[in-house]
């Protein structure tokens, strides 16, 4: 089955318990569709990029979720005629590619350090020389 991420942002306005409702709602309509959601999580009250809707900051909620295309189409139509949620966005990704670019990469420690600029000189072959 595919999967998706989906992410969307509260109005400032609303309350922690607010936004709570909202997420339980959605998270509910996502199971009752047959889509299964494999994490959510609440990022808190953040602030804005630009301006949406006279609003500077937002509540942000990130999901990933798998299921049908209709579990999400149906989703984000909820969440369009939600007035309280200010932006969404939702994206199909391919969790094997992401897996596999992750574990092609080698890890922090075994990558090469960079040198320092102190320690190239012009013998080095190094240097700057312009």
């Amino acid at each position: 089955m595919p999967h998706y991420e989906l992410i969307w942002i509260g109005a400032a306005s609303l309350t922690p318990e607010d936004i709570e409702r909202i997420g339980q709602g959605l998270e509910t309509s996502i199971k009752d569709l047959g889509g299964t959601l494999l994490k959510a999580e609440r990022w808190g009250k953040k602030k804005l990029a630009y301006k949406v809707r006279k609003n500077d900051e937002g509540y942000y909620t990130y999901y990933l979720l798998e299921g049908k295309h209709t579990v999400v189409d149906e989703t984000v139509r909820r969440i369009r005629m939600n007035d309280q949620i200010i932006k969404f966005l939702s994206v199909k990704v391919d969790l094997e590619a992401v897996t596999k670019a992750a574990n092609r990469r080698p890890a922090r420690e075994d990558r090469e350090t960079a040198v320092p600029l102190e320690a190239m000189d012009e013998d080095s072959g190094m240097g700057g020389g312009y």
